[in-house]
């Protein structure tokens, strides 16, 4: 298999929308005409598409430099498709975050539920042509998944006509009483006792609405700083003489400045995988002429994904003209010189810290738990010494790490927005925005659930039939990048099975009008067995991973491997149609993402969709070529 990746044929425009962006569309020695020209066409046939994202789109094209008297579209004069105009239901069960109750109230329209679970279970017991959920003005804030029954067939939730209704994963944080920390010099630092609210981590906050970033070093905005900015990396920024990213899978790699990483815990060399090789014609099916037979290995250094199978886990030789193929693994940790970072106390960062790299080449990034922090001296020099934990499983093909960060780390709260969750003392800390020695005034909101919408059926025989989730805003998940990730099939992804929304055994299921924005990981997961799924005229913004995956199933496991190939259960996503959606800002966190991305999935359907500011792809489909 292949991992082919493809860009918009709605929209070519990878421009940043600010001058940090790395790189520019255009390869060296373009005609400016011809800059100027293609610009303009991408703008033109973004706006045929959704003519209410021409100001952003004239923003990511850079149209106002490269198109002289190019005038960026009044915002407030373009349509509004979020909420869209929806015809008032006469018959549903009624929902309001700010007015509602689950005790008292009956669903009706002037005595609303509180919480959507409530209206979903009620209105999933009425006749089938009554089975609307209709959700009131205001954002409802979930301490858990809202879990569509398997026998709701046709329900619908939508947005009340002429307003704006979200859901959010995020625990409102309401009231905080604020205590000065350290307010020395320019420090501005205020904590919080947040036990109160029972939450056992933060994995991530908004404050206002916008995504900040947990305490780090280097410093860095999550969602306008971009690489190489934020990252130790061989840049003379850091004071490094460069570092070398050619060695081998079993040799530790310097990684700037004097930090090494490494070597993996489950060494690649012997392959410790149980290795599947199926060149029997009688139960191989061929791919190309570069990927002949069906490979795999299933455990050894592949036990972190779920399930623990990875092409990349086979052994030498791989495959005609693979060039880089070696058996997967990842680095156990970095060690780097005491005097690089400051030091930390232990107990937090092991609790609570993180590091996140790029792997060589920067194909894909991955996130680590700390599992131990130790500074170590001898007779030459005294280092530091971390060891990863979870984690290292975010990118299929593994390898040797490159550029790094050190996140959620107490020390490091050293700039404005910046926070740190203290998991044991249960507090808040927060570098705060506003003025020197007042307490923070802005709203904030924990995000702690990445699943807003859970969609399964009973089964595949019996799935949900005709779900529709209408002009409903969608924010503020979780982070996924520490759950627990596969690989789809023979691509170099790896991907987690979660969603903000999740549909899997369905037929029929719609998400139309809606906003998705600072989703923590994947705005929508159409997994194994859906058909005739449609997301249409939908807006993805800000999103942690993918905008929406399809990724299907195949037992790669059972039988000693042999049935990863065979598709005919047909627990697959088919004829999934993506019509009109707006896609921008793709990859806050996971750097190998895309707008729509697919895998074991078949007769998939786009048109229309406008494709913008991206990690690396706009659309990706993991596909094998029939000879």
């Amino acid at each position: 298999m292949r991992a082919l990746a493809l860009r918009s044929a709605a929209l070519l425009a990878a421009a940043a929308t600010c001058a940090q962006a790395q790189f520019n569309p255009d390869p060296d020695g373009v005609p400016p005409a011809f800059m100027c020209a293609w610009r303009q066409l991408a703008f033109e046939r973004a706006h045929a598409n959704r003519p209410d994202a021409d100001a952003k789109v004239h923003d990511a094209l850079q149209l106002s430099k490269f198109c002289e008297g190019s005038v960026r579209p009044d915002e407030s004069s373009l349509p509004t498709v979020f909420p869209p105009p929806a015809a008032a239901v006469a018959v549903g069960v009624y929902v309001d975050a700010d007015h509602g109750s689950d005790t008292t109230g009956t669903g009706a329209e002037d005595q609303p539920f509180a919480t959507i679970q409530k209206a979903v279970t009620v209105a999933a017991e009425l006749p089938a042509d009554m089975r609307h959920v209709i959700l009131r003005t205001g954002t409802f804030h979930l301490s858990d998944t809202i879990h569509i029954p398997a026998t709701a067939h046709g329900l619908t939730i939508e947005g009340m006509a002429g307003e704006e209704a979200w859901v959010s994963g995020g625990t409102k944080l309401d009231p905080i009483d604020w205590k000065p920390y350290n307010l020395s010099g320019s420090m501005n630092i205020w904590r919080a006792d947040l036990s109160a609210f029972g939450l056992k981590d933060i994995p991530g906050l908004r404050v206002n609405g916008r995504r900040v970033s947990p305490a780090r070093y280097p410093n860095a905005d999550p969602e306008l700083t971009f690489w190489p900015t934020g990252y130790m990396t061989s840049s003379g920024s850091q004071g490094c003489k460069g570092f070398n990213v050619s060695c081998g899978p079993r040799e530790p790699c310097d990684a700037g400045c004097g930090a090494t990483w490494k070597a993996p815990k489950i060494a690649p060399i012997p392959n410790p995988a149980q290795t599947i090789n199926i060149s029997d014609p009688e139960k191989s099916r061929m791919w190309d002429a570069v990927f002949t037979h069906y490979n795999g290995g299933i455990g050894g250094t592949c036990a972190i994904y779920d399930p623990p199978f990875s092409y990349w886990c086979s052994s030498a030789p791989f495959s005609k003209d693979c060039g880089g193929c070696f058996t997967y693994n990842v680095p156990a940790g970095l060690d780097f010189p005491a005097d690089m970072l400051q030091p930390y106390d232990r107990d937090r960062l092991v609790s609570n810290g993180q590091l996140v790299a790029w792997r060589k080449a920067h194909w894909a990034n991955w996130h680590f738990a700390i599992e131990d922090y130790a500074v170590v001296s001898d007779e030459n020099a005294t280092k530091s010494s971390i060891t990863f934990g979870k984690g290292g499983f975010q990118g299929a093909r593994g390898g040797v790490g490159s550029d790094w960060y050190i996140s959620n780390v107490f020390e490091e709260l050293d700039i404005q927005t910046e926070f740190y969750y203290d998991i044991k003392a249960q507090t808040l800390f927060y570098f705060g925005n506003g003025t020197h020695g007042e307490a923070p005034t802005e709203s904030f909101v924990a995000t702690t659930v990445h699943t807003l919408f859970n969609v399964s059926g009973a089964s595949m025989a019996a799935p949900i039939v005709n779900f529709t989730l209408k002009g409903v805003g969608l924010r503020d998940t979780a982070p996924t990048m520490l759950e627990p990730h596969g690989v789809p099939s023979g691509g170099d992804w790896a991907l987690e099975r979660i969603g903000s929304v999740f549909l899997q055994n369905t037929e029929h299921a719609k998400i139309t009008g809606c906003s998705f924005t600072r989703i923590g990981g994947n705005g929508i997961m159409i997994s194994a067995y859906n058909q005739y799924a449609t997301v249409e005229q939908s807006e993805f913004a800000w999103m942690g991973g993918s905008a929406i995956a399809a990724w299907g199933w195949t037992d790669e496991t059972s039988d000693g491997g042999i049935h990863g190939v065979d598709g005919t259960t047909g627990t697959f996503p088919r004829y999934t149609q993506v019509l009109y959606n707006v896609f921008r800002e793709i990859g806050v966190w996971e750097k190998q993402s895309s707008a729509f991305f697919q895998a074991k999935s078949a007769e998939s359907f786009l048109k229309g969709n406008v494709v913008f500011n991206l990690a690396r792809a706009g659309f990706n489909f993991n596909v094998r070529k029939l000879n």
